[in-house]
């Protein structure tokens, strides 16, 4: 930025700034890296948090992450827990939409360039709430007409 100072005047002096923008070419980006005092600590959080996740997207294939939602919150993790995807791959666990899962979620926190980053993955599934199943509107009236 520059600036021209004008002679002052009986009460006051006026200072003129102008504006000067520099445009630099993606190759040179990376002669413009701020100095390390002024990047935040790049330390790693790492924390376990037990939570309640309604399962959005379950993926079944190696190295997917699954799609969650908690409350408006929607985010991806990778399921670690190795007995809970055997019980998944034999058949013995099954979702339908709405299914909400019980989990020890551990979320490791790190900083990119500056920006913040979360990454979610589940340790242990505690628990597979299934959704409730409606009841029929017709059940009572049905059973009343089948009673002599």
């Amino acid at each position: 930025m520059r600036s021209k100072a004008k002679p002052p005047g009986r009460n006051h002096a006026q200072l003129l700034m102008t504006l000067c923008i520099e445009t630099i070419r993606k190759a040179e980006r990376p002669y413009f890296v701020p100095p390390e005092s002024l990047v935040p600590e790049a330390g790693v959080i790492e924390n376990i948090l037990t939570g309640r996740y309604q399962i959005l997207t379950p993926q079944f294939a190696s190295g997917l992450k699954w799609r969650l939602a908690q409350g408006p919150n929607r985010i991806w993790a990778s399921l670690d827990d190795e007995d809970f995807l055997r019980r998944v791959t034999q058949g013995e666990v099954s979702f339908t939409c709405g299914d909400v899962l019980e989990v020890q979620m551990r979320t490791v926190e790190t900083m990119e360039g500056g920006t913040p980053k979360v990454d979610y993955h589940i340790v242990k599934v505690v628990n597979h709430h299934k959704r409730a199943a409606q009841a029929s509107l017709f059940a009572e009236s049905q059973d009343a007409e089948a009673q002599p």
